[in-house]
């Protein structure tokens, strides 16, 4: 989860991605603090790639995040793609040196799981999320 459910959630685009950020950062250090106590202990440095990461196009999809069973829950893709943006800004972008990559949850093809009126996980045919996951890897 990058937020509780007890907290504010902003309406502004920047102020959620920054909100979003400040749990992804602190993610990220704690994962940087473990992976080199690690790597003391063990005199072997190795990357670490996330197995899943995913977020439903759904208003708040960033709370409990590993809920994929809830159909529930109003179509907001501008906060699928300010869950990846944060993600994205706190892993990918800070260039942590054990941060080797990420594999996308439940990455659809089927036409019928993707596009603007899916609610799902996919990010393909949702511009903005799309956008933001592909500018890294140009």
């Amino acid at each position: 989860s990058l937020a509780s459910r007890d907290e504010p959630i902003p309406k502004d685009q920047n102020k959620l991605i920054a909100l979003l950020k400040q749990r992804a950062d602190s993610y990220a250090n704690q994962l940087g603090n473990a992976w080199n106590e690690i790597s003391l202990i063990t005199e072997v440095e190795k990357p670490l790639y996330f197995k899943e990461l995913g977020y439903r196009s759904v208003e708040n999809g960033f709370i409990d995040p590993f809920n994929y069973d809830n159909p529930n829950g109003t179509l907001d893709i501008l906060h699928q793609t300010a869950a990846y943006e944060a993600f994205l800004a706190a892993f990918w972008d800070a260039k942590w040196p054990w941060f080797a990559g990420v594999y996308f949850w439940d990455v659809a093809v089927d036409p019928r799981r993707t596009g603007l009126g899916d609610s799902g996980f996919s990010p393909i045919g949702k511009t903005p999320t799309e956008a933001v996951i592909i500018k890294r890897f140009k």
